[in-house]
């Protein structure tokens, strides 16, 4: 039972160190108001506390997950959440599930919903309405940090996602992991990518892994490395496992 409900509900639980790694991509300072809406078990929450976050906010659809964090979860559909509250940060690993796996109210609240159905169809995974929604509930120069699939950056029907997200804000950097083994049972191509809401022709940074081997921390700090190569101007390096390099700022979908 607990397998199907994860599956429903696209949960895939984020490892610490990963979650450290991506609030260590925050630029706001430690008074920003910062949202997880899909907080899990509280990984991120874990995290953003441990790094100095004071002001953080979490929400998890599933009820029988267990708090492991020191930050409340309130367990409510972050979905349904009023795009009214907005938020200097919001961070996290949202779920993925088809279109056909999605819940049925959780579909024809899609289709119904004047709000959701100019991004959400019967192509659309439940990734699209999380990116979505975090947009919209972000202030003018938040900053949003997911984790997701690649799919939404590549398919023709992510076009009006990627146009929305574009005419709003800019991508300031795409970490693609390729076949690299992050989540247990999952074997798509998975990326994590920063965006900013405001608009910038500033280029965006763009790392490639190209390895079948585990994530681990020390991976991770190598990223480390190549970004601060990256922010003192180098354009493209390779090495190993790892290419880095600047890329224009993309101007549509």
């Amino acid at each position: 039972m607990r397998r199907d409900r994860a599956k429903e509900l696209g949960q895939y639980f984020t490892p610490i160190f990963l979650a450290e790694f991506m609030v260590s991509l925050i630029t706001k300072p430690k008074d920003a108001l910062v949202l997880d809406p899909c907080a899990g078990t509280g990984v991120f929450p874990k995290a953003l506390i441990k790094a100095g976050y004071k002001n953080v906010k979490a929400y998890e659809v599933d009820p029988t997950l267990p708090n492991e964090s020191p930050v409340k979860i309130e367990y409510k559909n972050f979905l349904e959440v009023k795009p009214e509250e907005k938020y200097d940060v919001i961070i996290g690993n949202p779920p993925y599930v088809r279109w056909k796996n999605i819940p049925k109210e959780w579909r024809e609240m899609f289709r119904n919903s004047s709000y959701y159905r100019p991004i959400m169809n019967g192509l659309s995974d439940l990734t699209y309405a999380f990116i979505y929604h975090s947009v919209n509930m972000l202030k003018e120069g938040g900053e949003l940090i997911f984790i997701t699939p690649i799919f939404w950056t590549e398919t023709l029907h992510g076009m009006r996602l990627r146009e929305y997200l574009i005419e709003r804000g800019h991508l300031e950097l795409i970490i693609n992991f390729n076949e690299m083994r992050i989540f247990n049972d999952v074997s798509s191509t998975i990326i994590i990518f920063k965006y900013v809401k405001t608009r910038s022709t500033k280029p965006v940074k763009i790392i490639n892994l190209q390895t079948k081997d585990r994530l681990t921390p020390r991976l991770l700090n190598k990223i480390r490395e190549v970004l601060i190569r990256l922010d003192r101007g180098e354009k493209y390096m390779r090495e190993g496992i790892y290419e880095a390099f600047i890329h224009k700022q993309f101007e549509d979908g």
